[in-house]
């Protein structure tokens, strides 16, 4: 124990990760302590039907819930993990998802991360528990790799703490936490800067190996565009490095210059590349080749969840997203939201209830600390090393393309593919992981440069500017035309910030008229770190929920009564709200927790075939401009008969539906379920086709009510004779799981089995183990010519 205390005191070599782990430990408590599952689950007690009708714990009122604006883990994240390591458990790999929008697919969704190499956890313990686990090491494997990163580049260890915490502490960081898939891709790249650095130096099989792991793993854990900005900024980094060692080795092995020679950099460096273009290159090449290799392995590996990915894209609903970027509001990171690097909750909080800003807190929010944030600029300004230099240009960068700037809005105009359908505000990651890292090199060089350390009042003096400016602001014309009460919102939420700005300016203060005394300096800069720590604990806690873990997606009566309903036959359900367009009752993706099988979805990649039927159902017309920009599909137009052709047999409400098609079944708290008389089987025979030139005449052809869509299937550009008797036949659903279906039909003559799940070409069709083709029908529902006779007629799906 002597020996471990004097460790800590003199070297500090277990100080820095314990105090690291110590907070962490702090923020999770309620984790570690009480067994609460950091998940926005209280969001679904607390705001959707059938979970408002309980009285959870005995309360009289509706359940309280902490934070409104992060519904997605519980929408999307939580569900779709669910179902997929669900799936491999049972040893079938995870490829369709039957439970929303009428079928679609799972593992071609990035977001379900079944491959995710932590997803170890989900075997090893309760779902729940390794959910919050999983959470928690997004915090302590991105700090740690960071703080490795950093350590690496022999900083200060004060330095690579501060620049350690700012990064997994972000207001980014935070915003998507609860996600658990945006973390843990974004928390591999210091692992893969590093990984980099160390195989520039030596190659060695070890740093191979972590470099192809931590890249599968940023791949495989979940998020499309952030990996996307993952891949950009770790390969302009390897570039700019190989570039800088390249040439280096020329001036050592041709030149005979030094870096110290007193000659300029440019008088160096043209002479030579002119004089040794070829042996630079050839360097370059020789350098880059091992990580062309390795890239090509990590891509190999992670072939079977980016490949399905790629098709999905294609025959998605994507492309129409691009439509209305120029009228969406926050599509851009608006100028003024540029203070919330100051004060972030300077336009309020939506765990508050009084966020008044544009659009998305979360999509908005960059804080790193005030402190950071001021070591940052310091770094900016008065640090002249290529590290600096590099990082800076990855932040300047980085705003350019997320502010509303002429640059921003070229890739928008211009249609590029992928790029023109992201939002620019998430290049938030690239500026708070600069930031974190450039507040590191700047309280590194701080420590290191004693006499550059007034320096730093320069930028304390511009941020005091800042300061003032904003409270002059509050008695302006600009600020006295908000309301009242916003204007009382951003006024109380200055005070914290405006508390640690002076609390950092009076310990700078005297630090600065006793800098002979470094006790007392080395003092101030613990305390500065500790009061930038708490200040992001404190951000931190205010915006992150946690829920009970009994109360994490509980079963009501009425969910128990669906789920009896639906166990022998895979009827469907349907939630309508007329009065809301976030849907109270039963949200898309909700009912994927409990094995509910809906025609809502809720995704950021929908089948293109699906969104326009639904635009077709729910409007009567193929409504693309209506669907831009709108990855949610939410049905309330529960008269359409194709609602009926979709096989919803039961539909719940908030409020009493009347309707001749509709049987009144069960009723719990405000939710009455019903049962829909007009229902079509999930699979059934029909023998006569009408064939349709285009879409829009299949659209009009579903809506034409002569047409009997019960005895007629609509084909586009498909030619099928049949005779057109209706013939007397047995159908049974014998099988229907997730990557499989079978029906045996027994038919007097040839006809077009129609099961009404969404045609996607990845599945494939048998007839007695013979393989057949399956025809898109119904403008998005899967049909097999079938003779007659009896067969058995299988679905399944291929990896693509």
């Amino acid at each position: 124990m002597k020996k471990l205390i004097t460790l800590l005191k003199t070297k500090g070599n277990l100080l820095i990760p314990l105090s690291f782990l110590g907070l962490v430990f702090v923020f999770f408590a309620p984790f570690f302590l009480k067994g609460r599952i950091p998940i926005p689950a209280d969001t679904v007690l607390g705001l959707y039907h059938p979970w408002r009708d309980v009285r959870w714990e005995g309360r009289t009122g509706d359940y309280p819930y902490k934070n409104f604006l992060i519904t997605d883990p519980v929408r999307q994240q939580y569900p779709w993990r669910y179902i997929s390591l669900e799936s491999l458990k049972k040893g079938n790999i995870p490829l369709w998802n039957p439970y929303n929008g009428a079928g679609e697919p799972l593992l071609a969704n990035f977001q379900s991360a079944p491959f995710y190499p932590l997803n170890l956890l989900f075997f090893l313990l309760p779902f729940k528990t390794a959910w919050g686990l999983l959470v928690i090491l997004q915090m302590v494997l991105g700090g740690l790799f960071m703080y490795l990163f950093l350590d690496y580049w022999k900083l200060h260890r004060f330095a690579s703490f501060i620049g350690s915490v700012a990064f997994v502490f972000s207001g980014f960081s935070i915003a998507w936490l609860e996600w658990n898939t945006i973390g843990h891709t974004v928390l591999w790249l210091p692992l893969i800067l590093l990984s980099k650095e160390r195989l520039l130096k030596k190659l060695s099989w070890k740093w191979i190996l972590i470099l192809i792991f931590s890249e599968c793993s940023a791949i495989l854990a979940g998020h499309l565009q952030f990996l996307f900005y993952l891949l950009i900024l770790s390969n302009l980094y390897l570039f700019v490095r190989i570039i800088q060692l390249s040439t280096k080795d020329c001036w050592r092995s041709r030149s005979g210059l030094s870096r110290r020679s007193g000659i300029p950099l440019w008088r160096r460096l043209l002479p030579m590349l002119h004089r040794d273009r070829n042996d630079i290159l050839n360097r370059i090449i020789r350098k880059y080749l091992p990580f062309l290799i390795i890239g090509f392995i990590v891509f190999a590996i992670t072939s079977p969840q980016w490949l399905p990915a790629i098709e999905y894209i294609k025959l998605s609903s994507r492309n129409l997203d691009q439509m209305n970027w120029m009228n969406k509001e926050g599509w851009f990171l608006p100028w003024q939201n540029l203070i919330q690097f100051i004060s972030p909750d300077f336009f309020g909080n939506p765990a508050s209830m009084n966020y008044y800003g544009v659009w998305n807190y979360g999509e908005m929010i960059g804080y790193i600390g005030l402190f950071p944030l001021i070591l940052a600029f310091y770094a900016i300004l008065f640090r002249r090393d290529r590290k600096t230099l590099f990082f800076s240009f990855i932040l300047f960068g980085a705003l350019i393309f997320a502010l509303p700037t002429v640059v921003a809005k070229w890739p928008f105009a211009a249609n590029i593919p992928f790029i023109s359908t992201s939002q620019p505000t998430r290049l938030i990651m690239l500026v708070d992981l600069s930031l974190a890292v450039l507040s590191a090199l700047g309280l590194d060089y701080f420590l290191k440069n004693k006499n550059k350390q007034k320096d730093l009042l320069k930028i304390i003096l511009v941020f005091l500017l800042i300061f003032t400016g904003i409270y002059v602001l509050f008695g302006s014309k600009f600020i006295r035309d908000l309301e009242i009460s916003k204007l009382a919102i951003s006024r109380r939420n200055l005070y914290l910030p405006t508390f640690v700005f002076i609390t950092l300016l009076l310990s700078y203060t005297v630090s600065l008229f006793n800098k002979n005394n470094k006790k007392l300096n080395q003092l101030v800069i613990v305390f500065l770190i500790i009061v930038s720590v708490l200040d992001l604990l404190r951000f931190a806690q205010k915006f992150t929920p946690f829920t009970k873990s009994e109360l994490v997606f509980p079963k009501t009566e009425t969910i128990s009564f669906l789920q009896n309903k639906t166990k022998a036959y895979p009827w469907r359900i349907l939630g309508v709200d007329y009065l809301s367009n976030q849907k109270r009752i039963f949200p898309p993706n909700i009912s994927t927790a409990y094995k509910l099988y809906s025609t809502d979805t809720y995704d950021p990649l929908i089948v293109k075939n699906y969104q326009e039927f639904f635009g077709i159902l729910e409007w009567g017309l193929i409504n693309i401009p209506a669907l831009s920009l709108n990855r949610t599909i939410m049905i309330n137009n529960f008269n359409s008969r194709l609602v009926d052709l979709l096989g919803v047999k039961y539909i719940a409400a908030i409020k009493d539906v009347v309707s001749p098609n509709l049987k009144f079944l069960f009723k719990e708290g405000e939710t009455r379920v019903y049962e829909n008389l007009e229902v079509y089987p999930r699979a059934f025979m029909v023998y006569e086709t009408r064939s349709a030139s285009d879409k829009r005449e299949t659209a009009r052809l579903l809506l034409d009510p002569s047409v009997d869509l019960h005895k007629v299937a609509i084909l586009e550009k498909e030619n099928i004779v049949l005779n057109n008797k209706s013939t007397v036949n047995s159908l049974e659903i014998i099988n229907y799981e997730d990557n499989e279906v079978e029906i045996n039909v027994n038919t007097e003559n040839k006809g077009i089995l129609i099961l009404t799940d969404v045609y996607y070409p990845s599945w494939k069709a048998t007839i007695d183990g013979k393989e057949t083709k399956i025809i898109k029908t119904d403008y998005t529902f899967r049909g097999v010519v079938v003779p007659e006779g009896s067969h058995k007629v299988k679905f399944y799906i291929n990896l693509i």
